[in-house]
């Protein structure tokens, strides 16, 4: 050792614990909050409760409620009700509704299974019955028009932008006007299927479930289960292998351009 170096010994010891009172005090304020924010959440569910009720009242229509009291609601949502009409909303627990979101009954039923996470600026034209599963997440700006019946299966997931019809337009002739003449079949999306950005999927289709469909594709065709579709209009390009269901999306949407 060289000369002026003096070795010093430092023994680390455990780490004081909190005192109990401060561990108490934690544990009561995460108590209250858990309170706080309940309370809050069947204050919420009240609100639209009697919101829906006086817009049902006041153009003499019916609205069916069934809303867990646990449900996260977003600021701003838009509830609309056709006048004359008898409609349905049932929304179990662990469901999440983002901001702007946009709600319009027309007559029909919309079902929210158990954990269906629908983000911000989603839209909901409800004049049939349309149907989550449960464990869904519905992404930013997906918009929903459902005259007849959609369903979409457990733990499937809808990405941005995507839009799900059972109803198109049809031109009868030259003096029609074609917003009036409609056509509607059943859309059916399987389980663990995912949608890719800014899909749209047209009525009549089935898609089979643990399928993927590329971004910017348009389905207008059914899809067997375990498959990849892409393309506009979408085709099926081969089977998923789960190993590679990660880097899929982007490749078939760079493929469906070509």
């Amino acid at each position: 050792m060289r000369e002026g170096v003096v070795a010093t010994t430092v023994r680390v010891g455990p780490r004081p614990s909190r005192p109990a009172s401060l561990r108490m005090m934690a544990t009561a304020a995460h108590r209250g909050m858990g309170v706080v924010v309940s309370v809050r959440r069947r204050f919420v569910r009240r609100r639209i409760l009697v919101s829906l009720w006086v817009r049902a009242i006041w153009v003499r229509a019916r609205v069916d409620c069934d809303i867990a009291a646990d449900v996260k609601w977003g600021r701003r949502l838009r509830l609309t009700v056709e006048p004359r009409t008898h409609s349905a909303i049932r929304v179990a627990p662990l469901c999440n509704i983002g901001d702007d979101v946009q709600i319009v009954l027309h007559g029909g039923t919309l079902v929210l299974g158990e954990g269906v996470d629908v983000r911000a600026r989603c839209v909901f034209e409800v004049g049939g019955r349309l149907e989550f599963g449960g464990c869904n997440v519905v992404s930013y700006g997906s918009t929903f028009h459902c005259d007849e019946v959609i369903k979409v299966g457990y733990m499937t997931g809808v990405s941005e932008y995507c839009t799900l019809a059972d109803v198109s337009h049809t031109f009868d002739g030259p003096n029609a006007w074609f917003v009036d003449n409609i056509e509607t079949a059943p859309v059916e999306v399987g389980e663990s299927v995912w949608l890719g950005a800014k899909v749209t999927v047209a009525k009549g289709v089935h898609i089979g479930s643990r399928s993927m469909i590329g971004a910017n594709s348009v389905v207008v065709k059914d899809v067997p289960p375990g498959h990849l579709a892409s393309g506009v209009p979408a085709r099926v390009v081969r089977p998923v292998e789960d190993g590679r269901a990660a880097a899929v999306p982007a490749s078939s949407a760079a493929g469906s351009t070509t």
